[in-house]
């Protein structure tokens, strides 16, 4: 992980708290979480080696869906543009993917950004919230099959419980559902962020 955070830019701070957040987690957890930072950081390492940017952020989407063997709608992936929030979650809003610009907007650690579901992580307005989850069920339960238009106002997203208690305006640009063969496997979403000062 420390590798491919360098090959971001980015530090692996760790704290008291932090350690045992992650040493707090059941052991099933402990294991998701493991396997879903390998899995990101081993993309990471490898698309960089072969002499890409990371902040190519459409061709890092394809690179790691390809890797895992999950589907993208082309829809979803023509929308994509460099500097964009692409976040994969599996159908328990566990997230499993996220491009690095991520951390530009949030002082979470990777353990933490992956252990977690969204709303454990984030606070929004009530209505935002409940929006949210409601499009994303819609996906998990194959009423969407397609990319779409949350249509979901910008607005502002607060960490709970991070270290730095980041804030960022937020505005959805898509939602698509993530195939694992014909079987929907999560969902994505795209999204713009601007970070605002505590």
């Amino acid at each position: 992980m420390t590798q491919a955070l360098s090959a971001c830019g980015q530090i692996y701070f760790r704290s008291d708290k932090r350690l045992n957040h992650f040493q707090a987690l059941p052991p099933e957890d402990k294991a998701e979480v493991i396997q879903c930072m390998n899995e990101w950081a081993q993309t990471i390492i490898k698309y960089t080696a072969e002499g890409n940017y990371t902040s190519s952020t459409v061709d890092l989407v394809r690179y790691y869906s390809s890797r895992l063997h999950l589907i993208l709608p082309r829809d979803f992936l023509e929308q994509i543009k460099d500097g964009d929030i692409v976040e994969i979650y599996k159908c328990n809003s566990k997230r499993i993917f996220f491009t690095p610009e991520l951390f530009t907007y949030s002082s979470y650690n990777p353990d933490e950004m992956f252990s977690s579901t969204w709303w454990q992580l984030y606070t929004r307005d009530r209505e935002i919230d409940a929006e949210i989850l409601k499009q994303a069920t819609a996906v998990y339960t194959g009423l969407r099959t397609a990319p779409f238009n949350p249509h979901i106002p910008p607005h502002i997203v607060r960490e709970i419980n991070s270290e730095l208690l980041y804030q960022a305006e937020m505005e959805f640009k898509s939602f698509s559902p993530v195939f694992l063969g014909k079987e929907i496997f999560g969902i994505a979403s795209l999204a713009r962020l601007r970070l605002l000062v505590n």
